[in-house]
């Protein structure tokens, strides 16, 4: 049996790459396409598509204002990849801007439908499938971050007084 050479090899995972990043572009098509045609879906002149939920009250959120959430993310394929039943916090200024625009779509109570294309997900994960993703996501608290200068930063579950 005769040994493929290095350019051989090269060809061959090339046409691998185009063939799988071409599946993955119909799979994320057909959700998107699925995801459109639910009530209530509406896209963003990024290309975001969100769906509120439930509305929730409060002030408007800005990027420096911290959050507490719960989500779940679904991947194209229907597999969850990620998801927080605990509540999670962070800063919005620290979260892919397709999830930091949808979070904004609500305040403290509510709960919005998100479809993160790649552009605005995770461009850094392995793939364009794998940053393609529907999230769910509650949104339970919102304090600014003179907040949390006032009253401590929660780190690991644990309130940290300013000193």
């Amino acid at each position: 049996s005769r040994k493929l050479s290095d350019e051989e090899i090269a060809e061959s995972i090339k046409r691998f790459e185009e063939t799988m990043e071409e599946k993955a572009s119909v799979i994320i098509s057909k959700t998107r396409d699925d995801f459109v045609k639910k009530a209530g879906v509406v896209e963003t002149k990024s290309g975001l598509l969100y769906r509120i939920d439930k509305a929730g009250a409060g002030k408007d959120l800005n990027d420096k204002d911290f959050v507490v959430v719960k989500y779940s993310g679904q991947l194209p394929d229907g597999n969850n990849f990620d998801g927080s039943y605990l509540p999670s916090e962070i800063q919005l200024v620290d979260l892919p801007s397709g999830w930091r625009e949808g979070i904004k779509r609500i305040k403290k109570g509510g709960k919005v439908t998100l479809f993160v294309p790649p552009e605005l997900g995770r461009p850094e994960q392995i793939g364009m499938f794998e940053s393609m993703v529907e999230l769910g996501i509650e949104l339970i608290d919102v304090y600014s971050e003179s907040d949390s200068l006032e009253f401590g930063v929660k780190e690991a579950g644990k309130s940290v007084s300013k000193q």
